[in-house]
């Protein structure tokens, strides 16, 4: 029964986490909902072994552009039926110069944008990150989206609807690299190798690959980057070998099929003309023999 609890609270904790998560992926407030979507990334999920596994992470390149794009749903419950003006949209990161704002020729105090009730309008903004010497990719950064809303003709700010997260990654362009490399490596499929040397060359390129992750969950990038060309390289002679040793095999069996066939040619004709000389040797016989039959007998006086 302990053993039925323990794994129950296990199984509720999980559960529990997997909300959590699912949660920081949007945020409510006063029934206005923000849900935000990257795009564009160079990597997302939870598989970074150098941040830590389980941890479900938005990644991009330093130097690279970053699109962001807002859905906001209007349920507004501080009165029935009312639209929402949203006057400024912007996401601040935790390093310096980290704020990023949509231009004002989309959205902005003067000019809003007003969205019905019941209705969904997505913002879509795009900024660029700074190299790693700023925004270090030595460990994740925390960010906030920031949604202001404001009363009309008034101009009263009312609220800001914000969303704070601490799962975003600055790649280095090494590690950017590294990352690309583990994609490229485990798309790459293990097929049946009959060739035992394809077998030994995969099998050295999955020792290869095990020690680049181990370098890049030390934070080691550049060792990792040598290990997974390496791995790369090995597989692609796999393939190779494989190609090499099924042309060859094909070429035997087509020789094989080639002296099979003019062994039963030979016989075939040895077997013609043995038979013809048998034919020849049986007529030879039987005129002899009926030669012996005609020929005079000669008695002694």
């Amino acid at each position: 029964m302990r053993k039925n609890l323990g794994l129950i609270s296990i199984l509720l904790i999980a559960a529990l986490m997997s909300l959590a998560l699912q949660v920081q992926a949007q945020v409510t407030v006063d029934g206005i909902t923000i849900t935000p979507k990257w795009m564009g990334f160079t990597y997302m999920g939870d598989h970074d072994s150098y941040y830590g596994e389980g941890i479900d992470i938005v990644a991009y390149k330093e130097n690279s552009i970053v699109i962001l794009s807002i859905s906001i749903y209007n349920a507004f419950t501080g009165a029935s039926s009312k639209q929402i003006n949203v006057s400024a949209v912007e996401i601040s990161f935790d390093w310096e110069t980290g704020t990023y704002s949509v231009p004002s020729t989309i959205v902005s105090v003067t000019d809003p944008v007003e969205i019905p009730w019941q209705k969904t309008h997505t913002i879509t903004f795009n900024f660029t990150l700074p190299n790693t010497s700023i925004a270090t990719n030595l460990y994740l950064h925390s960010y906030t989206i920031t949604v202001e809303h404001r009363n009309y003709p008034s101009e009263a700010k009312y609220n800001d609807i914000t969303l704070f997260n601490t799962n975003f990654a600055v790649y280095s362009a090494v590690q950017s690299e590294v990352v690309e490399l583990n994609k490229i490596t485990i798309s790459m499929t293990n097929p049946y190798h009959e060739s035992t040397r394809a077998r030994l060359l995969w099998y050295k390129s999955n020792n290869e690959t095990s020690t680049a992750a181990r370098y890049y969950s030390k934070g080691e990038f550049s060792n990792a980057k040598a290990h997974y060309q390496t791995a790369l390289d090995l597989r692609n002679q796999a393939y190779t070998a494989e190609e090499s040793y099924g042309v060859a095999l094909e070429e035997l069996q087509l020789k094989y099929y080639e002296s099979s066939s003019n062994f039963f040619t030979s016989a075939g004709t040895f077997m013609v003309l043995f038979g013809a000389a048998l034919v020849l040797f049986s007529i030879g016989y039987i005129l002899k023999g009926f030669a012996a039959v005609r020929k005079p007998s000669t008695s002694p006086p």
